[in-house]
This record gives structure tokens, C-alpha cells and sequence, in this order.
């Protein structure tokens, strides 16, 4: 509005309650409110909020009776320069729900796969539904504990439950971590006193155990391109996203160079197993994918899901069976055959810890083989 230009249009104007506003961009506009003769008016932002209605910042005291000095006191100048230069309102009145939807945009954003696209957006809604309309500010430690034990009581099997928990809270710390850097928040960070279940182990689909011959039968019954993919994982015990990216120049004789969650490892390989994957890349340009589907094109993450799963139906294998239960399966026979804890750890790119905390059950119901 162009009444609000200079200190006598604005002293013109009506004093009111309701804002006087002028557009800046879709869903962003400078107010202006005063709503007494004897006071000077205020500088507000106003910004669309997701769900619905608008957030208001205050950026100073209007310079209506006084020089501005523009810090606290601004003209109308310096009160659209402070505007513009922000994004949204003030950070602490973000929302749980718009912390956890601008992190759901952003993991969306690093997949092609549309299932974790469907899977992020989920994970947001199904959050924020419990913390209603809680404010970075305004979120509590005794609302995060409260959400978080609320997964496991009255579980008849809680274990699975607290893995389940710690999952959840690892994504709502993850999405308020990222909306207080992004926007510059500066007030108490109360997630950061909660903090996950102790020793949880999950007893899902990762912990399936295949024999040999079953593990075998899924690399048949697969297409031939996820078939080639599977016996990859099965010969290495990598992880998924580790083959997904490796490229034929990852291979070097009887050397296997992946990279991935726990950064870049190198993994020696058998004459056996270097034969096979030499087969695979002869005649492919480095940077061709190490494993390409059927129309040499790399496979996207989630890629193998659906192909898989068929492969799983037609073994009669328990419908927890997974992908990563080959590597599952590669680590309990390594442990087998008495390859040192940290030898293994070493070669699949995780920990001494991990393993030993994973495959505790594995460990002690072996005691007696090397005991007798």
C-alpha cells in the first residue's frame, strides 16, 4: 500500500487493530499495525503457513514519532529491506509439522525411488499428527518422552517396539535439528535431552537368517538382472546402496572398492569371485555401473523391491526376508567359521560393536560348538 510510504500517510491512516499490508511475493507481505494515536505504529512480516493462515514476525517500531536509527526504529525503507531479506517468520513459532514437512522435501528430493518418496511424506504426517500445533519454542523434553514411550506400552513384545521408537525419534530430531540451522533458531533445543532405548535390537526383517540353498533359490527365481544383483551382495555381504553405486572401475584385479554409509572401503576378493565380476564388466567404460539392470542402466535405490519380494512369495521364504538379509547371512557364517569379530567387522565396513551387540544371540548360542 502505498500509505504506508511516509511517516504522514501512515499518520493518516485509521488506528485499528487489523493490519494495513503490502504484497512483497505469494504468500509474504510488510505490515503495519498501530492501534493508538499516542503510540507509534509496529513493522511486521507476514508469511503463509502449510496448513493454513498466516505467521507474523515483528520487525520493529515504525518511525511514526521518532528519528529512525535502524535497528529498533525503522522508516519504511528499512523495514521492507528487513523484510525482504527474510524467508519466514519468527523461527521460533515454526511448527513441528512444518520442521518435519520441510525435512520430508528434502529427503524427497535425493531419491528417484517412489516408494521412500511416499515412505518420507508418511513418516511427516504420522509425527507431526502428535505434536498437534507444538512450536520449535514451545515443544517440550516430556512431550518427546511421552511420544516416545507411548510406542511401547502395553506391547506384549516390546523390543521390536523400541526399535520402532528409536527410529521415529531419530527422524523427528533430524527434521528440528535441520529447521534451527536453516532458519537461524536460537532458543532452547529440548529434543536434544531425549534420548533413545538402550539396547534395542531389532528382531525384524534385517535379522532373517537364510541358508546357502536358500539364498541360491532367490538368485534363481529373480529376474536375470537381480539375480546377477543378489549374488553381488551375496559374494561381498555389502551393503545395498555400496553395490547400487560402485562403478566398473571399482574393481581392480581381485580388489573391490566400495563406498557408502561408513565411507570408502576397500574388500579383497577370491579368484572365484574376481572372475565373476571381471565377467561382468569386460567391455564396459569405468563408469559404467559395477551391477546394471537388463538395459545397462544402474539401479535406482528400492529398485530391486518389487522384483524381490515376488522372488520371496514364489521360495515361500517369511515375507520379512529382505535384501540386506544377505549380508545378515554372509556376517552369521563369517562368525561360523570362526573369522575374528574384528576381521569381519573390518571387511563389511561397521564395528566391533555393532557386531557383537547384533549378533550377541549368534555368539552365545555357539559357546558350546567351541566348548565341548
Amino acid at each position: 500500500m502505498s500509505e504506508l510510504v511516509t511517516r504522514s500517510q501512515r499518520n493518516s491512516l485509521p488506528t485499528r487493530e487489523a493490519f494495513y499490508s503490502q504484497k512483497l511475493s505469494t504468500g509474504r507481505a510488510l505490515c503495519y499495525r498501530r492501534r493508538s494515536a499516542s503510540l507509534p505504529g509496529k513493522w511486521f512480516l507476514r508469511t503463509s503457513k502449510p496448513q493454513g493462515g498466516y505467521a507474523h514476525e515483528s520487525l520493529g517500531t515504525a518511525d511514526d514519532t521518532t528519528h529512525a536509527d535502524g535497528q529498533q526504529i525503522l522508516n519504511y525503507e528499512q523495514a521492507l529491506r528487513k523484510a525482504l531479506g527474510r524467508d519466514r517468520a519468527d523461527p521460533t513459532k515454526i511448527t513441528i509439522q512444518q520442521a518435519l514437512d520441510e525435512w520430508a522435501t528434502g529427503k524427497r528430493l535425493e531419491t528417484t525411488s517412489k516408494r521412500q518418496k511416499r515412505n518420507y511424506a508418511s513418516s511427516a504426517k504420522r509425527i507431526g499428527r502428535s505434536f498437534s500445533e507444538r512450536t520449535l519454542k514451545t515443544i517440550t523434553a516430556k512431550d518427546i518422552i511421552e511420544w516416545r514411550n507411548s510406542y511401547v506400552e502395553g506391547a506384549e513384545d516390546p523390543q521390536p517396539k523400541r526399535s520402532t521408537a528409536n527410529r521415529e525419534l531419530a527422524t523427528l530430531k533430524a527434521a528440528l535439528n535441520l529447521a534451527a540451522k536453516t532458519h537461524s533458531y536460537q532458543g532452547i533445543r529440548s529434543w536434544d535431552d531425549v534420548s533413545k532405548f538402550k539396547k534395542s535390537e531389532s528382531h525384524g526383517a534385517r535379522q532373517i537368517t537364510l541358508t546357502d540353498a536358500q539364498e541360491n533359490q532367490l538368485i534363481q527365481l529373480a529376474p536375470p538382472d537381480l539375480g546377477v544383483f543378489l549374488k553381488a551382495l551375496k559374494f561381498t555381504g555389502c551393503r545395498i546402496g555400496e553395490i547400487r553405486s560402485a562403478k566398473a572401475r571399482s574393481l581392480h584385479s581381485n580388489l573391490l572398492n566400495v563406498t557408502g554409509k561408513t565411507g570408502a572401503r576397500t574388500i579383497p576378493l577370491s579368484e572365484e569371485k574376481a572372475k565373476w565380476f571381471q565377467g561382468l564388466i569386460e567391455g564396459k567404460p569405468g563408469s559404467a555401473p559395477l551391477i546394471c539392470r537388463s538395459d545397462g542402466s544402474a539401479w535406482p535405490e528400492d529398485g530391486h523391491y518389487d522384483d524381490f519380494k515376488k522372488a520371496v512369495f514364489l521360495a515361500g521364504l517369511p515375507e520379512e526376508t529382505v535384501a540386506y538379509s544377505f549380508r545378515h547371512g554372509f556376517i552369521t557364517r563369517a562368525l561360523e567359521r570362526g573369522v575374528p569379530t574384528a576381521a569381519v567387522a573390518e571387511y563389511c565396513g561397521t564395528s566391533v560393536r555393532m557386531i557383537e551387540e547384533t549378533y550377541a544371540h549368534f555368539a552365545k548360542g555357539t559357546l558350546s560348538k567351541w566348548f565341548e
